[in-house]
C-alpha cells in the first residue's frame, strides 16, 4: 500500500476504480492492477490520495482501502464516484455514509448501448444523456419518467438498466455546475494511467458478446 502521510479531504469528489498501471515503454511484467482513489478539491485541484496494488473489488478489500485513507486524515467528500461493482458500492455506503454516491456514467452508457438496437441507439442515448445532465435532480427525475412512457415497450431491458440505481446516476447534479463533469465518471482517474490498447480488455460491445455490467 502507498498511503499519503497526510491525506486531506478531496472536498468535492473522490473517484474509486481498479485500473491497470504500466510504466511507459515497459513490457507486460511492468503492468499491475491497482485500486486507486482520485480526489477533486473545492478549487478544482486534482489529487491522488491513495492507491493499492491489487485487483480485488470485494467489500472487505475496498473497506480497508478507505480506512487507510481515513487513518491519514481523509474527511467526507460530497460525492464518491465508482462503477457498479457491488463490493465497491457497499464499501462506499459503509465508509462514507455522509457522502452521496455517484455511479460512473461512462460505464452506465456502455451498459445501455448493449441493450438498444443500432437504429434507435443514438436517439435513446441522447435522451438518456439529457436526463443525466439535467440542470437539477428534480428536473432529471421528471424527465426520466418520459423514458419509461415512451420506450418501455420498444427497449424494455434498456429502460430497466436506465432506471436501475438512477439516483446514483444524478448525484453529481447536487454539485455546482463547474464540478459536475469531473464527478460524473471515473474516466479522469482511469486515463491517468498508461494503458496499452492491445493488452487491456475493453467493455465496449462486440458482436455476439455482452460485457458485464459495471
Amino acid at each position: 500500500m502507498l498511503p499519503s502521510p497526510s491525506v486531506t479531504s478531496p472536498g468535492i469528489g473522490c473517484s474509486i476504480s481498479t485500473s491497470t498501471a504500466s510504466a511507459s515503454g515497459c513490457g507486460p511484467a511492468c503492468r499491475e492492477a491497482v485500486l486507486v482513489a482520485w480526489g477533486i478539491g473545492a478549487d478544482g485541484r486534482e489529487v491522488l490520495p491513495h492507491l493499492m496494488v491489487g485487483s480485488q473489488e470485494d467489500t472487505e478489500t475496498v473497506r480497508a482501502f478507505f480506512q487507510d485513507m481515513r487513518g491519514c486524515g481523509l474527511g467526507d467528500p460530497l460525492v464518491v464516484v465508482s462503477d457498479g461493482a457491488p463490493g465497491i458500492i457497499r464499501a462506499i455506503e459503509e465508509c462514507f455514509p455522509c457522502s452521496a454516491r455517484q455511479r460512473c456514467l461512462a460505464h452506465r452508457m456502455r451498459n445501455l448501448a448493449v441493450e438498444v438496437p443500432a437504429d434507435p441507439r443514438p436517439e435513446f442515448e441522447a435522451l438518456v444523456t439529457a436526463r443525466y445532465q439535467a440542470p437539477s435532480r428534480a428536473i432529471a427525475r421528471d424527465l426520466a419518467a418520459g423514458i419509461r412512457a415512451d420506450h418501455a415497450t420498444l427497449v424494455p431491458s434498456a429502460v430497466a438498466c436506465f432506471e436501475d440505481d438512477f439516483e446514483a446516476g444524478i448525484a453529481h447534479l447536487r454539485l455546482p455546475v463547474i464540478h459536475r463533469r469531473a464527478t460524473r465518471t471515473t474516466n479522469l482517474l482511469e486515463r491517468w494511467f498508461v494503458v496499452p490498447r492491445d493488452t487491456v480488455r475493453r467493455d465496449t460491445p462486440r458482436a455476439g458478446r455482452r460485457p458485464a455490467r459495471r
